[in-house]
């Protein structure tokens, strides 16, 4: 039962008094402290679970009369109090009283057993008036939790606000961000940002922007874009964008201050302007020709520059275009680009290159181009490390995170005249996974003089201090975990979070980070998708969604079950040498069996439904062009009653050939074993002889409606 009505209010006072929960104790106490200014708001968790209490402070001038308000939305709003981050169409009181002489007033408030409650977002401020004096404090969001927060959160993303004051970090697996003070390298505060994603999808991301006044979360798996106030760290818009939403950039150079944000469902740049401060309103939509957009920065002449991972290229575009052909440049890599690092006219651009040649798998590197003639200047850290995820620059140091090595390489940008591998944990082994780095300056901005390293299995932050090195000093690890203490990769993981430990570092392959091995199953296997690559053996990386269900497996479905397929990945890609662990390869068949979900499609309603055109697809998916033949619900690969592999293969040229699952195809090209067919349309363009279907006399209209079914699997 929804708790809205039509309009997004309260529907009557008895929903009301849930969503105001119960106000059981209300006590004035005094601290020992005197009374704090200006206006604060605390809380002893922002994640209680039904049943459970959340414990409120609220500190500021004493004797000031203050009120206690909640909203079941955020929006930043100036008013005769100051800043306010609440939604005031849905604003409700939930206690009026006043500061004691120390200034300070607590509050206990009961969250009711009620699972509906589940997920949902609430937000609280207190405002006060002394006099003639209105302040308003943060404000805070709280979630509602089934069972008391534990477990992982993975951290995937940093953002450093300009001035050094202030870092988010981005937990992918609760859906939270912490907040740290990197003057003191303290954490201050872990907040919800957005409901948890319930399915797995791409990594979400963390950007601060130029002015260093609000940090922007993209989910891919969320239909809105969380903004936080950095000064406070309260949630001060969710702004509504599609799901699978990638990457954000801005340019506040002029009087617009515009937020970019990539959407991969329209192939597309959204473009907003924050105006007032807070407000985020959608002002246009930039096509582009390209696919994948995963990758987002602002070039020096205020172009954007979009990393396309399934095209396999660099797409320049103009945001200040009229004539709907935004594109100015496209330049192919034949690779994925895996992070931008600009310093002036020179894009630093991390990626895997594959061999040409029967063999080796490839190499890691970062390129180097003058983004005034897109020229390819130089190659830059030949396997010195696996998987280059991330990368950040100034003008003293290039920092790229070799993620699956357990490394760090810190140069000199300009003459490259050192070149620094750094074991981030050479304390002990195994080691963890670097897979986000920020440069911090001093307190006050200036020149970095730290590289901050968030390590996601670890769930740490660890700084390289980038003065009076190589070699480089090591600080301690801020722990991030739920226990305040690093995670050991394999002591405090279980055995399906070892396994995909193991999936992304090098130690399968019996690597380390002086002797990396040149892959790891992430970097085919990104985040579980494909990395769009069509290898020397002239085969895709196959996406590991439900995996757990669609035996057997590879293109020839020579494994016939996981730990086969393991045991195969082992040998065909490790190059370090020695034998295949068992204990790791029964991790990682352990890792892959708890594989069961395909990425939600962006291509439904909101509601899960499908759309007309979908709905006319689908008729013709299991009629006739004869689709769910070999690709029968729910898995979409062939029915349990017929060999799911075919003798006489299915078009590819393959005997056998192993019918891949359909599920989340809408994010999988370029299609068939080898990627010929560049979309969806393409493939069945390409169908000529109905080896994949009964589809080469569907008329153009038919076509277009199968698509738009295919892309909702």
């Amino acid at each position: 039962m929804s708790y809205f009505g039509p309009s997004g209010r309260i529907r009557s006072r008895r929903f009301a008094s849930a969503l105001c929960w119960v106000a059981f104790g209300a006590v004035a106490a005094s601290p020992s402290a005197s009374a704090q200014t200006p206006l604060v708001l605390s809380a002893d968790t922002q994640l209680p679970a039904i049943g459970a209490s959340v414990h409120f402070d609220i500190d500021g001038a004493p004797d000031s009369h203050f009120q206690l308000k909640m909203s079941l939305a955020p929006r930043e709003t100036d008013t005769i109090f100051g800043t306010v981050f609440l939604d005031l169409a849905t604003l409700i009181d939930i206690r009026k009283d006043v500061l004691d002489a120390a200034g300070h007033y607590s509050l206990t408030l009961k969250v009711p057993r009620d699972s509906t409650l589940v997920g949902q977002m609430f937000y609280f401020e207190a405002v006060t008036k002394d006099g003639t004096v209105r302040s308003a404090s943060n404000a805070l969001a709280i979630r509602i939790e089934a069972t008391a927060p534990s477990g992982a959160r993975h951290p995937v993303s940093l953002a450093v606000s300009p001035d050094g004051s202030r870092a988010f970090v981005l937990n992918e697996a609760d859906s939270t961000v912490s907040v740290l003070d990197p003057t003191v390298d303290e954490v201050l505060r872990v907040m919800p940002v957005s409901p948890r994603p319930a399915n797995v999808e791409r990594s979400p991301r963390i950007a601060v922007d130029p002015e260093g006044r609000h940090a922007f979360v993209v989910n891919p798996a969320l239909a809105s874009v969380a903004v936080i106030h950095a000064a406070t760290a309260s949630i001060a818009a969710q702004i509504p964008v599609p799901l699978s939403c990638r990457a954000i950039a801005f340019d506040f150079a002029g009087a617009a201050k515009r937020v970019f944000i990539t959407c991969e469902r329209d192939q597309a740049i959204l473009v907003f302007e924050e105006a007032p401060h807070g407000i985020f309103v959608p002002t246009g939509v930039l096509p582009l020709q390209g696919r994948g957009p995963a990758l987002l920065a602002t070039l020096p002449d205020h172009k954007l520059l979009v990393g396309q991972q399934t095209t396999l290229e660099m797409e320049v575009v103009d945001p200040n275009d009229a004539d709907g052909d935004p594109t100015v440049a496209r330049i192919p890599l034949g690779s994925r680009p895996l992070s931008f690092a600009l310093a002036g006219t020179r894009v630093f651009v991390p990626t895997f290159t594959p061999s040409t040649i029967i063999g080796p798998d490839g190499v890691n590197e970062v390129l180097e181009f003058d983004s005034t003639t897109w020229t390819l200047v130089d190659r830059h850290f030949g396997n010195l490390g696996t998987d280059y995820f991330a990368a950040a620059v100034s003008d003293a140091n290039l920092v790229v995170c070799g993620t699956a090595s357990g490394s760090v390489i810190v140069t000199e940008p300009t003459a490259f005249s050192f070149t620094s591998v750094v074991d981030m944990i050479p304390e002990e082994s195994p080691k963890g996974l670097p897979s986000a780095v920020a440069l911090v300056p001093p307190a006050g901005g200036g020149t970095p003089d730290r590289a901050w390293v968030v390590d996601r299995v670890r769930e740490t932050i660890r700084a390289i201090v980038l003065t009076g090195g190589p070699p480089f000093t090591l600080e301690a690890e801020i722990p991030l975990a739920h226990s305040g203490a690093p995670r050991h990769p394999l002591l405090d993981l279980n055995t399906a979070e070892r396994g995909g430990f193991l999936f992304d570092s090098v130690l399968f392959f019996n690597g380390s980070p002086t002797l990396p091995n040149p892959v790891s199953c992430a970097t085919c296997h990104p985040a579980n998708f494909s990395d769009s690559i069509t290898s020397s053996r002239g085969f895709q990386a196959q996406p590991m969604f439900a995996v757990a269900n669609t035996a057997p497996f590879a293109w020839q479905g020579g494994a016939p079950d996981l730990a086969t397929f393991t045991s195969a990945a082992f040998a065909r890609h490790g190059v370090v040498g020695g034998n295949l662990n068992k204990l790791a390869a029964a991790d990682v068949t352990a890792f892959m069996a708890s594989l069961t979900q395909a990425p939600t499609s962006p291509f439904k309603n909101s509601d899960g439904s499908l759309s007309d055109a979908a709905q006319r697809g689908e008729l013709l998916f299991n009629g006739t062009a004869g689709c769910a033949t070999c690709h029968a619900a729910p898995l979409f690969i062939p029915p349990s009653t017929d060999p799911p592999t075919l003798v006489n293969g299915v078009g590819t040229g393959l005997v056998p050939a192993n019918v891949p699952t359909l599920l989340g195809i809408w994010a999988t090209a370029p299609y068939l074993h080898d990627g010929s067919a560049r979309t969806l349309l393409d493939m069945l363009d390409l169908n000529v002889t109905d080896e994949h279907g009964t589809t080469s006399g569907l008329d153009a209209g038919q076509k277009s409606d199968l698509v738009e079914f295919l892309k909702t699997l």
